[in-house]
Formats: C-alpha cells, sequence, structure tokens
C-alpha cells in the first residue's frame, strides 16, 4: 500500500441502503494521488453523462483523514439552494458546486466519520523535522507573517492597489471604501484570534465577533474572497454586516461567494431596469444596501419570495426571469 493512505473506501449506497469497504492496489492509488484525483475517478466511472445533478444517478465523493469529522448541511441544502454547501466545525466547508444540494436531493441531512488507525508515510523523521522548521519559520516570511497577521483578507488592499478588486458585479477592480472591508480593518475591529486547518503553522483562519448583531467566534470569520463578494462586489462596506451574512452562510450551509455574486448580479440587472419591482415582490435592490444583503440571505435560505429566484444562481434565476440580466 502506498505511504499516506489507509486502503481503505467507504462506498454507501442510499438508494439501496447498504454500505460496503472497497480497498484499491497500490497502482490505484500510484495514479490517482490525492483526494481529489481519487474522487474524480470515481465520478467519471459512476455518474452517466448528462446525467442530472440532483437525481439518484449522481454520486458524492468525500476523502478526508484520521480525525472524527462531521459534515451536516442546513437549511439551503435541504432547500435544494444551489449553492449550498455542508459545513464542518462550524465554519468549514467545500463551498463551491452545489455539494450541499446534492447532499439534500439524497436526504442526506450529515456524515460522521471517526478514524480509528493510523496514516503512515515513507519518512516519518524526515516529516516531522520538516514540520517543526516550517513551524519555527514560517513567521520570518514576510508574506506569510502578513497572511497570519490579517488572514486571507489581507489580499483586498492589495487587490485594489492593482485593479483587481471585484467591484459592481465586476464593472470595476476599485472600490472606494475598500480599507472598510480590509483584513486590517477587520483586525482592529472585530478579530478575537486566529484558527487554523488541521496542523497548519501559518493559522491564517479568522475568529471575529461582533456583539451587537451575534456574530460569534465560533462561526469563524470572512475570507477574502468573501469579503469581495459580500462587500465590493455589491458596493457594500459594512464590514459587521459582511461579517453577520458570512455566520448566516455557515449556519444555513451556503457558498459565501456564490451567493454575494448573485445578489451583486441581481443589484447590477435591478440598477439596469432589467429586473423590476415586480419581479422580486416589491423589494428594491439597490447598491450598497448591507441591510438588504442581510434580508436576502436569509431569503435565499429559506427559498422565500424573490429569495427562491436567487436560489437558483445566476444562471438559473436569469433563466426564471426569462432571460433578462443574462
Amino acid at each position: 500500500m502506498s505511504h499516506g493512505y489507509t486502503g481503505k473506501i467507504l462506498v454507501a449506497d442510499l438508494t439501496a441502503g447498504t454500505v460496503a469497504v472497497e480497498e484499491k492496489g497500490d497502482a490505484w492509488y500510484r495514479t490517482h494521488m490525492g483526494g481529489a484525483a481519487a474522487g474524480m475517478d470515481y465520478v467519471l466511472r459512476e455518474v452517466p453523462a448528462g446525467a442530472d445533478p440532483l437525481g439518484p444517478e449522481n454520486v458524492l465523493t468525500f476523502f478526508g483523514d484520521k480525525k472524527v469529522q462531521t459534515m451536516t448541511i442546513g437549511r439551503a441544502g435541504e432547500n435544494l439552494v444551489k449553492y449550498a454547501c455542508p459545513v464542518t466545525y462550524t465554519s468549514r466547508a467545500p463551498g463551491r458546486t452545489g455539494t450541499g444540494a446534492v447532499m439534500g436531493s439524497k436526504k442526506l441531512k450529515s456524515i460522521v466519520v471517526r478514524g480509528t488507525g493510523k496514516v503512515t508515510p515513507h519518512d516519518p523523521e524526515s516529516l516531522k523535522k520538516l514540520t517543526q522548521w516550517g513551524a519555527k519559520n514560517v513567521r520570518v516570511n514576510v508574506a506569510m507573517a502578513g497572511l497570519q497577521k490579517y488572514g486571507t483578507a489581507e489580499t483586498v488592499m492589495a487587490q485594489q492597489s492593482v485593479g483587481g478588486l471585484p467591484t459592481r458585479n465586476w464593472d470595476s477592480g476599485v472600490f472606494a471604501e475598500a480599507e472598510q472591508i480590509s483584513g486590517e480593518r477587520m483586525y482592529e475591529t472585530m478579530t478575537l484570534k486566529n484558527d487554523t486547518c488541521y496542523a497548519c503553522a501559518v493559522r491564517c483562519k479568522r475568529v471575529v465577533q461582533v456583539e451587537n448583531l451575534g456574530v460569534e467566534g465560533r462561526y469563524g470569520g470572512p475570507e477574502y474572497e468573501n469579503l469581495a463578494t459580500l462587500g465590493s462586489y455589491c458596493l457594500v462596506s459594512d464590514l459587521e454586516r459582511v461579517a453577520l451574512v458570512n455566520q448566516m452562510c455557515n449556519k444555513e450551509g451556503m457558498d459565501p461567494i456564490a451567493l454575494g455574486a448573485t445578489i451583486g448580479w441581481a443589484m447590477d440587472a435591478f440598477d439596469k431596469g432589467e429586473i423590476t419591482l415586480e419581479d422580486t415582490g416589491g423589494l428594491a435592490l439597490p447598491w450598497g444596501d448591507a441591510d438588504l444583503m442581510v434580508q436576502l440571505a436569509e431569503m435565499v435560505a429559506a427559498r422565500e419570495g424573490f429569495g427562491d429566484v436567487l436560489a437558483e444562481g445566476m444562471e438559473g434565476a436569469s433563466k426564471r426571469l426569462g432571460g433578462r440580466g443574462a
């Protein structure tokens, strides 16, 4: 068996109600190195061309480590929001591609896995020395020091400086109020501490708190992409409410990047007259309205009112509206 793998893959058939363990040979692991390649092999072999992503013929693959893992969908997944995602540790998620909706379509609420065995590396002593060196030297690396202090949110002002900060539904790359949603501002006003992915010495994850809005540290904090799509993309400069919507996405199991981009698209289409009050049920969609963004996040998770349209994502929402906003 190749080092770094347990050699066992659990296969659950939710239609038949069966569970089986598959054991692959060394050649398979060498051919499909890493979780992404291994998972894709199952997708390519098991899913027929043209399959409905939310149909029973689609498969869902997860490859993880030996720790206890609980992955759960929220209302967004249960309501088949197209950019729903499962959440683990209340603040981590495979956010892209709508895997939460796939779980919801299969009536799969949670997956809980506990590993008890050990994964043996090829050269344990060298690996140990390398990880110790990394932990010791990460702070002397200028790039890593900034990432550790401000998180991925340090990218906000870097992107702003080169005209690459997604603004006004990507109509611009510069946001006049970028500093208000920056990593530096978040560090100064709401960051409680750093968090980390398993065994990572950088510790770039944010833990934020906004007491007056009920934003709790256990839900983490916004990454750069979330600040951009929930912030500059929609011309929203209210960092506290961006953090609130980020928390709502973690609670409800939604991808904040897709949510912010879809709201930004809707604001743009409304501004251009392609979406009207008749379409939205009387709800105006002005640029920069942070309270509206909070309201729409709730409506999308519940598929309530115009939120039911936005829950389809930009392409799906445009189709629902007869092609307007495309």
